[in-house]
């Protein structure tokens, strides 16, 4: 077991903050690649298929006192790896992933949504109860797709006429009609609240992750070392990628900001660079290859990854930043 302050949870000490990242799971069956929640008692974690990609896929919600997995049998979704999950309300939980598999639960229970057809859902995003928007592609990198939730039903919206064709891997908005989205080539589009269209991009390497807060935006991504992108809420990205004694960071696969010039970045070998005073800084990583990361409302900053190069994706991994988190596994 790596260096962990669960211990003293189990002594029943005060819980301490730290400021390095500590582990809180460790070598799960399935790797993680999304997490996500409403709070520091309420967070979801979504990855592979358990098993080797034989068993159901991931789904853990932790409360605060420890982690449980969803109840996900009978959905006819053994073999499925989950690429993101949303959550818009403690109440109202999405999971994505592949064979166009779209989850809503309440928390408890889940079911399955009907949805266009079976390509991969690689992101989620949702503005309100009946508007949301799902993306993704062929496992390959082609047959690019957004969908949008309106009207209790999934319809794919038309692709730009310039669009390439390829993957569409990320989506988030800040209000239902200023929504973005990332992908492969360094695709960046942008849904108005009619049409979407085509961004010019600085870049036409892969993005994997696009998030924005309080009118700043970051895009990342890269093969091998990383790119990272600073967008406005007008549209105009720049490549603001630093460097580390002439070295660039790992690739970076998944971003989160705070606003007001703060952030946090993670990708594979472990990396973790923090974004301050609108500057990217390099951290102390972590030894596994990271894939998503979320800031909770408290501070608390999450991620999660495993071995996520290859499938089968095993070995997933959680990572936090903050008040000591329970490693305990029930249910």
């Amino acid at each position: 077991m790596r260096p962990s302050l669960l211990l003293l949870l189990a002594l029943g000490c005060a819980a301490p903050v730290s400021d390095r990242f500590e582990y809180v799971l460790e070598e799960q069956p399935g790797a993680f690649f999304s997490v996500h929640g409403t709070g520091e008692r309420d967070v979801w974690v979504a990855g592979a298929a358990d098993g080797g990609g034989l068993g159901l896929p991931a789904l853990l919600h932790y409360d605060g006192a420890g982690w449980r997995r969803a109840d996900l049998s009978g959905l006819g979704l053994e073999g499925t790896d989950l690429w993101w999950v949303h959550a818009r309300a403690a109440d109202d939980v999405f999971a994505a992933g592949e064979n166009g598999t779209i989850l809503r639960g309440d928390g408890t229970t889940f079911a399955r949504m009907a949805s266009p057809d079976t390509r991969t859902v690689f992101g989620l995003w949702a503005a309100g109860p009946d508007e949301a928007w799902a993306v993704g592609g062929a496992f390959g990198g082609g047959e690019g797709f957004v969908w949008h939730l309106t009207g209790g039903a999934w319809t794919e919206v038309p692709l730009p006429a310039d669009h390439p064709g390829a993957a569409v891997f990320k989506v988030w908005g800040t209000a239902p009609d200023e929504v973005w989205f990332c992908g492969l080539m360094g695709t960046l589009m942008r849904w108005d609240g009619s049409a979407l269209s085509m961004l010019p991009s600085p870049t036409t390497r892969s993005l994997f992750t696009v998030h924005a807060a309080g009118g700043e935006l970051a895009v990342v991504g890269g093969a091998g070392s990383a790119v990272i992108l600073r967008g406005t809420r007008e549209g105009g990205f720049e490549d603001v990628t630093p460097s580390f004694d002439g070295v660039p960071p790992a690739q970076a696969n998944g971003v989160w900001l705070s606003g007001a010039g703060e952030g946090w970045a993670v990708g594979i070998y472990g990396s973790i660079l923090r974004l301050r005073a609108g500057r990217w800084e390099e951290t102390e990583g972590v030894y596994d290859d990271l894939h998503g990361v979320w800031v909770d409302p408290a501070g608390g900053v999450w991620a999660v990854g495993g071995r996520i190069l290859a499938p089968p994706f095993t070995g997933g991994v959680v990572v936090h930043r903050g008040a000591a988190v329970s490693g305990r596994i029930g249910g």
